[in-house]
């Protein structure tokens, strides 16, 4: 079950609860770091998204100085940022993991500086007319581990990666996807759509 994120005191809190007792879930605390360049101390704001076997399963919208707080099942998750920042934790029933999550910065710019964007149409018919998608785009690493995550919006997408080559899937909300691979220049914006045809 997904919660929206309410705000107590500078620490944001989201659940995704697992049964109905909070001895079967796990907590992770934290927030998101600057390293690299000259940046006023403390937390940064940000969105942060919990992801899971490439699922969205919680986020959160940071503002200045605040910490993130998800009360989550036990397992794996990727921490994400929007400037595609990353980090893993390990959730343990009843336990507090702190996981920060944080943004590295080389020379003038930062890991995740290039801009992916794009649009997810559905063409067709005797007139040849488009739709919207509703779907969310996946950026995969060479690793294929996700480090982005955006829910397609009025069909449009985008996110910050840091430079190199990803597998993008399309996932669809009724099911189905499609994949693209693109190679992501530092400082570079790279635009990559997808279309999918019907009779």
């Amino acid at each position: 079950m997904r919660r929206m994120p309410p705000v107590l005191g500078g620490l944001v809190v989201a659940a995704v609860l697992a049964g109905c007792g909070g001895s079967n879930t796990g907590t992770v605390v934290g927030g998101i770091v600057y390293r690299g360049r000259s940046y006023s101390p403390g937390y940064q704001p940000g969105l942060v998204q919990v992801v899971q076997r490439g699922h969205v399963v919680a986020h959160a919208q940071m503002q200045r100085g605040e910490r993130f707080h998800f009360r989550l099942a036990p397992g794996s998750y990727m921490l994400l940022t929007s400037r595609a920042c990353r980090q893993m934790v390990r959730v343990q029933a009843g336990r507090i993991s702190r996981a920060d999550v944080t943004c590295v910065f080389h020379g003038s710019g930062m890991v995740g500086d290039a801009r992916v964007f794009g649009t997810g149409r559905s063409c067709g018919g005797p007139a040849n007319i488009c739709g919207g998608i509703a779907g969310t785009v996946f950026a995969r690493d060479a690793r294929s581990r996700v480090v982005a995550t955006r829910r397609l919006v009025k069909s449009r997408y985008s996110f910050l990666l840091a430079p190199g080559r990803y597998t993008l899937v399309l996932r669809f909300e009724k099911g189905g996807s499609l994949t693209k691979t693109i190679v992501v220049r530092a400082h570079q914006s790279t635009k990559s759509d997808f279309s999918i045809g019907f009779p």
